[in-house]
């Protein structure tokens, strides 16, 4: 213990420099290399989800734009070949309802012993 005393002692000045170096460099790094922010700025914010929102309304709004700028040539319509194709397609039929309660037994009454207030 005491030759670690007496290397302190002998080294104390390059030690002491060593230590006030580096709590220098770190209140130099802490205080100043720091981004500083424009005065007033601080309360500006822009969420995330605004900017998706504004990003999909414009991918929308110029979807739109080419889907006015589309020309339909309706002449097909009208074309003997497109009037010949048959229609098969099968009318579907009313189907009656399952039961009001599909839970219930098929009987109507829930069997002796079994109560729905447990």
């Amino acid at each position: 213990m005491e030759a670690l005393i007496e290397t302190f002692k002998k080294y104390k000045y390059a030690l002491g420099f060593t230590l006030i170096v580096v709590v220098g460099f770190v209140v130099y790094t802490i205080f100043f290399t720091g981004e500083s922010i424009p005065a007033g700025d601080e309360l500006i914010t822009t969420s995330p989800a605004q900017s998706e929102v504004e990003a999909v309304t414009v991918d929308l709004l110029a979807l739109l734009l080419s889907l006015k700028t589309l020309n339909i040539d309706t002449a097909i319509f009208a074309d003997d070949r497109f009037k010949s194709l048959t229609d098969f397609s099968v009318e579907l039929l009313q189907q009656p309802v399952g039961r009001e309660n599909p839970f219930l037994p098929l009987t109507g009454t829930p069997p002796e012993g079994n109560s729905t207030n447990r």
